[in-house]
């Protein structure tokens, strides 16, 4: 949907999706083939592209981010809020490039507009079971598994069970924003660092 929704941290900074950003999403999400046997393949027509993003700026409760590096302005990932319900929302569309180091401090901006801005109780993200390393990120900044559906996911014509990873907004304050906050700091010291 269109929204006016932004967030700097550290490092990084979110920002509303834009029509403009078509090329972008197609660069992002088309990177990594080996990573995207967990995700929903896309096409690289930009008019496909800019014609889901049409679709997307009407639907409501839909929150579409683009993630930029705030020192070289360069587009490193993507993350969505969405699937609002009864005040618990899914987070996914998140997608970070090879060589950025984005995906902390994005998941913790992400999770500041969840539960600070929109005022979630809770927010949950689906991830295809075998995708481990994923699963042990999320629960190492205290995602919880609340659900396992089977063959529920299907990515390139096969069928995956997917595991609901879910962060409460108590658990949020007290423990995975604190953690994440440190972690992002510390890749932004080492940045900064390496400028000079």
């Amino acid at each position: 949907m269109k929204h006016s929704i932004s967030n700097e941290g550290f490092l990084y900074r979110l920002r509303p999706i834009e029509l403009s950003d078509a090329q972008s999403i197609i660069d992002i999400r088309l990177e990594d083939k080996e990573r995207n046997k967990f995700i929903h393949s896309i096409s690289p027509d930009i008019k496909m592209q800019e014609k889901w993003l049409t679709d997307y700026f009407e639907r409501e409760e839909d929150y579409y981010f683009m993630v930029e590096n705030k020192f070289t302005n360069r587009a490193e990932g993507l993350i969505s809020i969405y699937n609002i319900s009864d005040r618990r929302g899914e987070w996914g569309r998140y997608v970070i490039k090879k060589d950025s180091f984005a995906a902390v401090e994005s998941a913790l901006m992400c999770f500041e507009i969840a539960f600070e801005v929109l005022n979630l109780d809770e927010i949950f993200g689906g991830i295809i079971a075998e995708n481990t390393p994923v699963i042990n990120l999320h629960k190492s900044y205290g995602a919880v598994m609340t659900n396992t559906v089977q063959n529920t996911y299907e990515i390139g014509n096969q069928f995956y069970d997917m595991i609901e990873m879910t962060i409460t907004k108590n658990n949020y304050f007290e423990k995975t924003k604190p953690k994440l906050e440190k972690i992002s700091k510390s890749i932004y010291d080492r940045f900064i660092a390496e400028q000079s």
